[in-house]
């Protein structure tokens, strides 16, 4: 099985090598058993980047799945051959939101002009009619 061993090295302490131990090799080489009886990393082994696999328990003889080391944090790494890939970033392009212009049509208004009417007039006068002729 391939695996990410971390190298440890000042220069580089994130980086890791690819390794192709048997899982039994994992088992015995990178990672310990603890008091509970479950499989942790082996001191200085803490970096590496195992992933899930199964595997014979040798005190019980029952197949186990071990739930893998830095993983899945370290799985892009693993897929890249044991180096870190570069970060990837999105630009998200500004979004432009045009809005067409109101036009307002100007109301004209017309002045109304009132004429004022002259008061009716009433004469207490009599007409006379005209001779008949």
């Amino acid at each position: 099985m391939r695996i990410c061993h971390g190298t440890g090295s000042p220069d580089d302490p994130s980086g890791s090598v690819v390794i192709e131990p048997s899982e039994t090799g994992v088992v015995n080489g990178h990672l310990v058993y603890n008091a509970a009886g479950a499989l942790e990393p082996e001191e200085g082994h803490e970096g590496d980047i195992i992933p899930p696999f199964e595997y014979v328990n040798p005190k019980t003889k029952e197949t186990v799945t071990y739930p893998g080391l830095n993983w899945p944090a370290g799985e892009a790494t693993w897929e890249n051959n044991c180096v870190a890939p570069a970060p990837t970033t999105t630009t998200t392009p500004p979004t432009t939101t045009t809005t067409p212009p109101t036009t307002t049509t100007p109301t004209t208004t017309t002045p109304t002009t009132t004429t004022p009417t002259p008061p009716a007039t009433t004469s207490t006068r009599r007409l006379r009619r005209a001779p008949r002729r």
